[in-house]
């Protein structure tokens, strides 16, 4: 998982490179591409440990070294400056310990902070070449809400109650979903059939049963 990671962020970062040089309009050559992920690699690897610490590249951050703040983006604030409150004042200590004066690096612990760059970093890029349209799919199966979310919304909107019909147009994910429920109902049943044991007996499944069919009758009248 760890060298998959590492290589997905070297993905990353050509990409990233190839939309740089697009923006400066200069040509993008695959041995210019291949060298850049070869030196980041060594800290491609070092963000992805499992306990590890990411050097400074260019020094302690701005922002650790600034008593004042100043926001452009805030209406409130009109881009004045603004002291730091209490849990700035905590993180600015402890950046100038662990990043500022003694190590000079980042501590990581099983590459999230890495995991948050790169989810950044991907949607900006998607967000650049295919449009924001593109970030709204099932993170899980990969399917774009447009496949399945406009079925469901003309059948709520048109007081739809049949099941059957509703079922068509389920996502992907919960097709995986009840499947998965109905296996293993089977093998739960098939278990309490063929096996001596006063403890998950027939009619403990039928108990079990019921209360999924109450939770699914439940659904029907709130969401149906």
């Amino acid at each position: 998982a760890q060298r998959k990671r590492i290589e997905f962020r070297q993905l990353i970062v050509g990409r990233l490179y190839e939309v740089e040089c697009e923006e400066r309009g200069e040509e993008v050559t695959l041995e210019a591409i291949e060298l850049r992920k070869k030196r980041s690699r060594y800290h491609s690897i070092r963000a992805h440990k499992v306990c590890g610490c990411y050097p400074l590249v260019n020094g302690v951050d701005d922002c650790i070294d600034n008593d004042y703040l100043v926001d452009d983006d805030d209406d409130d604030n009109h881009g004045e400056e603004y002291t730091q409150d209490v849990c700035g004042c905590i993180w600015k200590c402890l950046s100038k310990l662990c990043c500022g004066c003694i190590f000079k690096c980042w501590i990581q612990c099983f590459g999230i902070c890495a995991l948050g760059q790169e989810e950044r970093e991907v949607e900006r890029i998607v967000t650049r070449l295919m449009g924001r349209e593109a970030l709204w799919i099932d993170y899980v199966t990969f399917q774009p809400y447009s496949e399945y979310f406009p079925k469901l919304q003309s059948l709520r909107t048109s007081n739809n109650t049949n099941l059957w019909t509703h079922y068509q147009s389920l996502s992907k994910l919960s097709f995986q979903l009840l499947k998965s429920l109905g296996l293993a109902i089977c093998i739960l049943f098939t278990y309490a059939l063929i096996d001596d044991d006063d403890d998950f007996t027939i009619y403990t499944m039928l108990v079990l049963i019921a209360t999924f069919c109450q939770a699914f009758l439940i659904l029907y009248f709130v969401h149906w």
